[in-house]
């Protein structure tokens, strides 16, 4: 009968470490910082667009998404602003990469409600609802975009260009915000994933255009053929995909087509010096314009 027993609380044991594990596992990373170390700036000479990733790179680390590193950067002399955006639990847009690590990065977990702290590893999956994420402190007591802050800064910022970035729900984000920014949507680059999304893109009346070839990503000879017809003004890369030197020609041929062509993350002054001549834009959180070359 023992034996039965002992058995009996083991497998509880079992079952009750499964079903906290989850939970347990949130805690024990938060805060997530495994990529957002301290962020050292650095000048660089170049003739390359900078444009600052995730509204630039923050002392405290990458992906802030907050209003007063875009004041930084802006104060620093870029004036393109790459930004993300993620949808709420109820629908609204907030200024967050995701809701895991970068989540886990910049939020205060004891400034979460008790309920939400008890569930806290449903947050990864559709977030927290916006009225609970606006009551987050962020780290540095930095302040999270969202689309009337972003609108707002815009429309003090006369020379500046925002870039979007939203990966979930595209199309209906890039609606949302055409509301938001109204006619200062002439000066924001909707970034697409899909020839859809450049059709939706247009017909909402952004600015420029930019084909984000990384979700999904695309063999790079298949740009010229498939852009070829399309009112894109940009195409947006990730540098390891260029790195073979195979690539270049197809590169040539996107400028040729009268195509900007941007690569992420570059934070390495000696990747930059390395970067095929077509390149002629930047996203990184660190390099910085050297002051003569500011607008």
């Amino acid at each position: 009968m023992w034996i039965m027993l002992l058995l009996i609380l083991i497998l509880a044991m079992l079952v009750l470490a499964a079903a906290f594990a989850p939970w347990l596992s949130w805690w024990w990373r938060w805060p997530d910082r495994s990529v957002g170390e301290r962020i050292e700036f650095e000048t660089i000479e170049s003739d390359r667009l900078i444009i600052a990733h995730a509204t630039g790179g923050s002392e405290l680390g990458s992906y802030p998404n907050a209003i007063e590193c875009l004041d930084d950067w802006y104060a620093k002399g870029v004036r393109w602003f790459e930004f993300d955006l993620h949808w709420t639990r109820d629908g609204h847009l907030v200024g967050l990469h995701d809701w895991g690590p970068t989540f886990r990065r910049w939020f205060d977990p004891a400034s979460l409600p008790l309920h939400w702290k008890l569930a806290a590893p449903l947050i990864r999956h559709r977030g927290v609802p916006s009225n609970t994420f606006e009551t987050l402190r962020m780290r540095g007591d930095l302040t999270p975009i969202n689309p009337k802050l972003l609108s707002d800064w815009l429309a003090r910022h006369d020379d500046a260009w925002l870039v979007t970035d939203i990966k979930t729900h595209n199309a209906a984000a890039l609606e949302r915000l055409a509301g938001a920014f109204r006619p200062l949507r002439a000066r924001v680059l909707a970034q697409v994933f899909s020839t859809q999304e450049i059709t939706v893109a247009g017909e909402l009346g952004y600015g420029r255009i930019g084909w984000a070839n990384y979700v999904p990503k695309r063999p790079i000879n298949e740009l010229p053929a498939l852009l070829a017809e399309q009112p894109v003004d940009v195409v947006v890369l990730n540098q390891k995909t260029i790195r073979d030197p195979a690539t270049w020609p197809d590169l040539e041929k996107l400028r040729g087509m009268g195509l900007d062509l941007w690569l992420f993350t570059v934070n390495d002054p000696a990747e930059l010096a390395a970067l095929p001549d077509a390149v002629n834009g930047i996203i990184t959180d660190r390099l910085l314009p050297k002051p003569h070359r500011m607008p």
